[in-house]
């Protein structure tokens, strides 16, 4: 029973994780949204950043969504997927961050349950989130 108890306690947070992330496949489109998908669409058909493509924002982020559109296909749901996946990394890696930090699972899980929620709603894949995941990392490290 000990086992099972630990089982759960472990795997159900970032399972909740998960399930929070649907949330964001029935939220309207957004122009942020259509903006961040088309400078990747466009870098997977082979155009450059800067040169063939203006962009403002650095192109990271677009190359790494590049990568995952011309892997797995060229739509929108393809990107709200890569979308849900950096959600879950933001969140989970914040969770175990938090938990280092309080060392008990109740409290840290309750308030990363709540940026999810929070979060959720204007949630999409650009810049500000890949970068929020590169410094969660690095305070892991």
């Amino acid at each position: 029973m000990k086992k099972v108890w630990y089982v759960c306690r472990w795997s159900v947070p970032y399972l909740v994780f998960v399930m929070l992330t649907f949330l964001m496949f029935f939220q309207p489109i957004d122009g942020d949204e259509i903006w961040n998908y088309n400078f990747a669409r466009n870098i997977a058909k082979g155009l450059k950043p800067y040169e063939d493509i203006s962009m403002v924002q650095t192109p990271l982020a677009a190359y790494l969504a590049a990568v995952f559109l011309s892997v797995f296909g060229d739509t929108v749901i393809v990107f709200r997927i890569l979308g849900a996946i950096l959600a879950v990394g933001v969140f989970s890696f914040t969770y175990y961050v938090a938990k280092q930090v309080h060392q008990d699972w109740l409290m840290p899980f309750a308030l990363c349950s709540f940026l999810a929620l929070f979060n959720m709603l204007a949630w999409i894949y650009n810049y500000n989130n890949l970068n929020l995941l590169l410094v969660i990392l690095l305070m892991y490290l």
